[in-house]
């Protein structure tokens, strides 16, 4: 018995949300059709529509709207690592795929991410995946590799990089989280990721690109400030405080920048009024 048309249109989504993937699909297939492949063109529109068709199966099955999630993340997490894997090797012949599978390789990480959200379980998977897609990618370009991509290859790397290290702490949570371990403890799950960055950013690798170390060093700071406001009225959070001002005191050596000195002084600040107190 066939379906509705208004069940099929509340399984596919809005109209708005099919013109887009509809006009997306055909774009890529335009820009392919410039290779003059046949082949190629084959093989782009399968992996574009190869997404559509297993989500559309997924939203048609009888489970429960967590469930459907769990599914469309390890789907999209999968199909990003397979995708990835041909991309590599179809470079190695003719590379006329990679400005296909490419996009469809970040837009299905970010979808995996996002959507493994909901679940700790499915993100402790899918995070895993996702960090080995980004770190792959990244190690393939500094081996040489994607040169189809020409002055594109940098900002891809870095993007690589950046998606590392932000799925990074968010895979530490799902683990956590699925361990149903304390709040607290979770929280400070995520602080021995902030020195790792900074180290990485003056060793490996950031001394590879200066634009390495901005993001390692950006992401760095962004954390801390997030965690200095989960720990505000944490137990033992002078320590926090503390970690800061030798990471940033070794940051201000190294680097002999005033910017490390001002945030060094932050931290050393706060555990002097800390100290004033405890003797008043």
């Amino acid at each position: 018995m066939l379906l509705p048309i208004n069940q099929i249109t509340q399984v596919l989504g809005s109209s708005d949300a099919l013109a887009t993937g509809g006009l997306l699909a055909l774009s890529i297939g335009f820009l392919t059709l410039t290779t003059q492949r046949l082949s190629v063109i084959g093989s782009a529109l399968g992996a574009i529509g190869l997404p559509f068709i297993l989500f559309f199966a997924v939203d048609l099955l009888p489970v429960s709207s967590l469930v459907s999630v769990s599914l469309i993340a390890s789907i999209a997490a999968i199909l990003a690592a397979i995708y990835t894997a041909w991309m590599m090797h179809n470079h190695s012949e003719d590379g006329q795929l990679v400005w296909t599978l490419l996009p469809l390789v970040i837009i299905l990480s970010g979808l995996s991410v996002l959507t493994s959200l909901f679940s700790s379980q499915t993100a402790f998977v899918t995070n895993a995946i996702v960090m080995g897609i980004a770190s792959w990618i990244f190690w393939q370009i500094h081996q040489g590799q994607l040169e189809r991509l020409g002055v594109w290859r940098s900002p891809v790397a870095g993007l690589a990089l950046l998606g590392f290290i932000i799925v990074l702490p968010m895979w530490e949570l799902a683990i956590f989280n699925s361990l149903n371990a304390p709040y607290g403890l979770t929280v400070w799950a995520i602080v021995p990721v902030i020195p790792l960055y900074h180290w990485a950013a003056n060793t490996w690798p950031g001394r590879l690109k200066v634009g390495y170390r901005k993001i390692l060093h950006a992401v760095a700071l962004v954390i801390t400030f997030g965690m200095g406001v989960l720990l505000t009225f944490a137990p033992f959070k002078m320590f926090f405080f503390g970690l800061l001002l030798l990471i940033w005191f070794w940051e201000a050596n190294l680097n002999k920048s005033k910017f490390w000195i001002v945030m060094a002084a932050l931290p050393a600040v706060r555990l002097i009024l800390w100290m004033f107190s405890m003797v008043g």
